[in-house]
């Protein structure tokens, strides 16, 4: 799956777990980042702007992308149900201490299939086990497996994730690790001149530290 704002066009990254061994709480974890190195050549008109961008920019009324936006929403997007190119991190892992397996890492290049584009909204429900029922989920926006089978499988997963990350997140942080968090302005615009009406402010919650310690780990 990939957990994204809710606003996201261009998913970038996904994640999978697999538990290797239940009575060891030995864990598989895959971190998937979008792979656009086929589609943008070395030295290309099209490298060289993207070198020059460095990073897409995000404006309150509109985002200066740093690929075009057939590359970087459509093709090379991990979007569900849709075969995608990515370099892929997979680790093994212990869910009682979360300890690395060391002889356990390596990095490829994969073929990613994502079940779902799932929000931090939706997973923080999930986390906090709120009712969330298969039939309240939309195709149209991705969420929706494609059976209510994967769709708790993917539940599960993510109880595991957030077991394991909690516990990452605690011996990072008691290891001396420095806490930064700063706040999400959301602007509001208005559908005819897209200009700023109104704003809110996001802050991070369990989904965000969840995605935040896998990043950290595969880096």
């Amino acid at each position: 799956i990939s957990i994204d704002p809710y606003t996201s066009k261009d998913l970038d990254d996904a994640i999978h777990v697999k538990v290797i061994d239940e009575e060891k709480k030995l864990l598989e974890i895959g971190v998937h980042i979008a792979d656009p190195t086929t589609y943008v050549e070395e030295g290309s008109l099209l490298d060289k702007e993207a070198l020059f961008r460095g990073t897409s920019v995000y404006l309150v009324q509109k985002k200066l992308s740093m690929l075009p936006l057939i590359l970087s929403e459509d093709v090379c997007s991990i979007m569900p149900k849709k075969d995608t190119l990515a370099i892929s991190c997979i680790f093994r892992i212990n869910l009682t201490d979360g300890e690395l397996d060391q002889n356990y890492t390596y990095f490829c290049p994969s073929v990613v299939n994502s079940r779902a584009k799932w929000d931090y909204d939706l997973v923080q429900k999930i986390i906090e086990k709120k009712e969330e029922k298969y039939d309240d989920l939309k195709f149209e926006d991705g969420s929706k497996p494609e059976n209510e089978e994967i769709f708790k499988n993917l539940v599960n997963s993510v109880d595991i994730l957030y077991q394991l990350t909690k516990i990452v997140r605690k011996a990072r942080f008691d290891s001396g690790s420095l806490m930064i968090d700063n706040d999400d302005i959301y602007f509001d615009l208005d559908e005819e001149t897209k200009q700023p009406k109104s704003f809110h402010i996001s802050t991070k919650n369990e989904a965000h530290n969840l995605i935040e310690e896998l990043m950290l780990i595969s880096n």
